[in-house]
């Protein structure tokens, strides 16, 4: 997926009455990794499953590192 937003990713905890904002946390809690490397014009959002991972428990990332617009642990909202 391409996202030409410029802002920097971030997972968000989305109340029950929010209509956004769940994409990148289920992302996150689903994969194994997941990033969003900057291209030309935005940034190009992956994410990779590992079949014998359980998930990580709530509120605790799934992937190593912290978001950051080096991209190896961002992706788009």
């Amino acid at each position: 997926m391409f996202d030409a937003d410029v802002g920097s990713p971030r997972v968000r905890r989305a109340r029950a009455v929010d209509e956004n904002g769940r994409g990148l946390f289920l992302v996150a809690r689903l994969s194994h990794r997941w990033g969003a490397p900057w291209v030309s014009g935005g940034k190009v959002v992956w994410a990779e499953e590992d079949p014998t991972d359980t998930p990580s428990p709530a509120g605790t990332p799934s992937h190593a590192g912290t978001p950051s617009h080096a991209g190896a642990a961002c992706a788009a909202h």
